[in-house]
Formats: C-alpha cells, sequence, structure tokens
C-alpha cells in the first residue's frame, strides 16, 4: 500500500472511531447476538434501533460535555472532537432520525426499557447531584460512571430485545439473570481501561477504581470480572442458553479481553482503547452469531 494510500485509511479509521461509528455498530451487533442467542429475530430493525440510539446518544453527550469545558484539553480524541464538532453534529442527527423512523415498531414494553438507558444517558451527563458542595453529573460521582455504563449496555443486550419477543415473564427465569450479569461484568471490565487511560485528566473526587485500587489492583479486578462472567457463560450453556460453540466463542474473545485489559496502560494511543477495547464487544458478538451457524 502506497504510503498516501496507508494516510488515507488511517485518517477514515480516525473517524470512524472518534465519530462513535465503530462504537455504535458494535452496540448494533451486541442486540444481533441477543437476537440469535435468544431464538429470535426483528429482521434487522432492533439492531438498527440500537446503532441509531448509540451513536445519537454518544455524540451528544460528547457535544454538550465539549461546550461545558471552557477550553479545548485532554486527549486527542477530544481535541479532534472539539475541532469536528460539524461531523458530530451530522451524526448525532442522522441517528435522531433513525430512532424516529423506528418509533412505529416499538412495543410499550420497549418504551418502559428504553427509558432506562435514556435515563441512566441522562443523569450520566446533567449535573443534577449534589456531592461535596458541588454540582456533578452522573460520571462525576464517585464509582458510579462505570455501572451507569455497564447497565445501560446489559439491558440493551439482553432484557430489551427479550421482553420485545417474550413479554415481561421472560425476566424472572434464572438463565436470564445469568445473561444479564454476564453482560454486566464484560462491559465493566471493558471500562476499567478507559479510567487507566483518563488517570491524568480525572479529578482525584471522582474516585475511579484506578485512583482507589491503582492500576494494577484494577487490572486484576477487571480480569475478575472477565473470569466470573466466562463462568456465568458456562453456567447457561449447561442450562441450555448458549451452545457450547457459542460458549467457546464467547470464551475466546473473554480472553483477548483479558489481554487487552492486562496490557493497558495511560500512555497507550487512543485507538488501543476506543479501537480494540470497545472493539471486543462488535468481536464478542460476531464470534457467538457466528457459531450459530457452524
Amino acid at each position: 500500500m502506497k504510503p498516501d494510500a496507508l494516510q488515507v485509511v488511517r485518517l477514515h479509521w480516525r473517524n470512524t472511531l472518534y465519530s462513535n461509528v465503530w462504537i455504535s455498530a458494535g452496540a448494533s451487533a451486541w442486540v444481533w447476538q441477543a437476537e440469535v442467542v435468544s431464538g429470535h429475530s426483528s429482521n434487522g430493525w432492533l439492531p438498527f434501533l440500537a446503532f441509531c440510539s448509540t451513536i445519537f446518544i454518544y455524540n451528544f453527550q460528547r457535544i454538550i460535555k465539549s461546550q461545558q469545558r471552557a477550553q479545548s484539553s485532554g486527549s486527542g480524541r477530544v481535541r479532534w472532537m472539539d475541532r469536528n464538532s460539524l461531523f458530530l453534529w451530522i451524526w448525532t442527527i442522522a441517528g435522531a432520525m433513525g430512532l424516529l423512523a423506528c418509533l412505529p415498531q416499538l412495543h410499550a414494553v420497549d418504551w418502559l426499557l428504553l427509558s432506562f438507558p435514556g435515563l441512566i444517558s441522562l443523569l450520566y451527563i446533567a449535573r443534577i447531584f449534589r456531592y461535596r458542595g458541588k454540582r456533578l453529573s452522573g460520571r462525576q460521582l464517585p464509582f458510579i460512571k462505570i455501572w451507569l455504563i455497564g447497565l445501560s449496555w446489559a439491558i440493551m443486550g439482553t432484557w430489551f430485545p427479550l421482553l420485545h419477543f417474550e413479554g415481561a415473564g421472560s425476566i424472572g427465569d434464572p438463565v436470564v439473570w445469568y445473561w444479564f450479569a454476564e453482560k454486566l461484568l464484560f462491559i465493566v471490565a471493558i471500562t476499567i481501561p478507559f479510567d487507566i487511560r483518563d488517570l491524568k485528566f480525572d479529578a482525584p473526587s471522582m474516585n475511579t477504581f484506578p485512583q482507589w485500587l491503582g492500576v494494577k489492583r484494577s487490572k486484576i479486578l477487571a480480569v475478575g470480572f472477565l473470569a466470573v462472567g466466562g463462568m456465568l457463560a458456562i453456567r447457561q450453556m449447561m442450562l441450555g442458553w448458549y451452545t457450547p460453540l457459542q460458549c467457546g466463542a464467547l470464551w475466546m474473545i473473554q480472553l483477548l479481553a483479558i489481554f487487552l485489559v492486562w496490557r493497558s496502560h495511560s500512555s497507550r494511543p487512543e485507538s488501543w482503547y476506543v479501537g480494540w477495547i470497545d472493539g471486543t464487544i462488535l468481536l464478542q458478538s460476531l464470534a457467538v452469531i457466528s457459531a450459530n451457524y457452524l
């Protein structure tokens, strides 16, 4: 590949990562994985809804946070977003239009389930909490940010598609709770490295796991979450939720995530986090989906 062509590829790859298209593709595959595992199909519209909602919410959050900052600072990704706000607005509006197109397909229970990630997203950016005399957003409260992210993704990747097809009765099944806990632990585990990345930017009052435990212990905690999630996947296989091939595919990505988490440090390039670590969501989903057809 010629140097100029390589530069173009890198440019488009960076734009894909920084505009949240990559993580939105992961969200789409995340819901598709849930459909395949539960034996249902929305003919693509639920994964499309997940893509649109993710790219809308993530970019809108970035725009709001950019406006709250007095000047451009932080990582290269933050500076890129500050310089390309129009590009983010285009994707935000496109995501909103996609959401509107999906509205006729939603059931009453869908609205109920979608309200939780929506509320979590609002709490994440809105400065409505008082803590030690200051108004803070959910992401600034000690130890809260990581669980808000995990809950939002776990709901989207388990309860939302399942309740759309089967109704509220399906939530009472123990295997569904194992499924939910497995996805929650996976997302929380791969979010911890982002706090390692942000150690030099986060205020001490945020009390993230790396600030509280240190980098090495935080990695051990994340690896522990991934290991427990993997054990829950085996339990689900024993109960007939995952096939052996699906469980094996999931474990393959768990091991990749463990490697990426353990090798994370604050001097890693941004692509290590928003490319590789966020990419494990997409890779896990595609691996489990592919195993269904083997």
